[in-house]
């Protein structure tokens, strides 16, 4: 299986993502059309929400093509929480910069 490659111009730290031997909880983030804002809210929703994971609660945040402005807030990556960034060339994924 290859990887596309995938250029992200913001602090967000992803890491490499294989297949998984166990379950884990998925959740899907779509981008808000027209409110970059409003999707970029619910990508940090959507981590922070998350609060239980452990080495046996694994999570996988889905992020759909689309832009996410995090404005000024930084997004933080968490232990046992992946973060897989879906892409095409037709729409591609932007997390945008912390302003600064």
């Amino acid at each position: 299986m290859q990887a596309a490659a995938l250029a992200v111009t913001a602090h967000v730290v992803v890491r490499a993502v294989g297949y998984y031997s166990k379950s884990v909880q998925t959740v899907h983030v779509h981008p808000v059309p027209g409110n970059h804002t409003a999707s970029g809210t619910a990508l940090l929703n959507a981590m922070n929400g998350i609060t239980n994971a452990s080495a046996t609660k694994r999570y996988v945040i889905k992020l759909e093509p689309g832009i996410y402005d995090l404005g000024s807030t930084m997004l933080t990556q968490k232990a046992y929480v992946d973060l897989v960034i879906y892409t095409e060339a037709s729409a591609p994924t932007h997390i945008e910069p912390v302003a600064g």
